[in-house]
């Protein structure tokens, strides 16, 4: 079965990020400071992004605009959906805005299931490449929104004091 697009593109970046992995793991961790580790971590997120942001230019430019109207739409739903299920969490047990902010990031990241179902889908055929193309980029989107919203909500809500109302 000849893949193209994102998928040739999900082999590649899982090749890299297992010899990422190794490299880590057979690397020297004496003297080691979470300053170098957050360095790295945020290296790693930048290679990701410009791998994805040349993926889109090109696929854009040269395939179509099929796999990023769907990527746009399914990312909006998704996160929508997830805001407005935290937004009535909130209001129903009085929770303060940092609360809700938590609950939306950890509950918005789309990854494994969503990958799963998408594979066995594609794999019996039943999505084209642009619908695997747009779930992937939203896996990859949602990831870094959950990311990045939990963990602000997480240092001002292990911040504020414990019995007042967080805002």
């Amino acid at each position: 079965m000849e893949e193209n697009g994102l998928a040739s593109y999900v082999e590649l970046e899982d090749g890299i990020n297992r010899l990422r992995a190794r490299a880590a793991i057979n690397a020297p961790i004496i003297g080691s400071t979470p300053a170098i580790c957050a360095r790295n971590a945020e290296k790693n997120i930048q290679v990701s992004i410009n791998i994805m942001r040349r993926w889109l230019i090109s696929h854009a430019l040269f395939k179509g605009l099929g796999a990023i109207n769907v990527a746009i739409s399914l990312t909006i739903a998704a996160l929508a959906g997830k805001w407005m299920s935290a937004f009535l969490t909130q209001k129903i047990f009085n929770y303060s805005n940092t609360q809700r902010k938590l609950i939306f990031g950890l509950s918005s990241s789309h990854a494994a299931a969503t990958l799963a179902i998408i594979l066995i889908g594609y794999k019996n055929k039943i999505i084209d490449d642009n619908i695997l193309n747009g779930t992937i980029i939203l896996i990859l989107v949602t990831c870094l929104v959950a990311s990045f919203v939990t963990e602000r909500a997480g240092k001002k809500l292990a911040l504020a004091p414990q019995y007042e109302n967080v805002e």
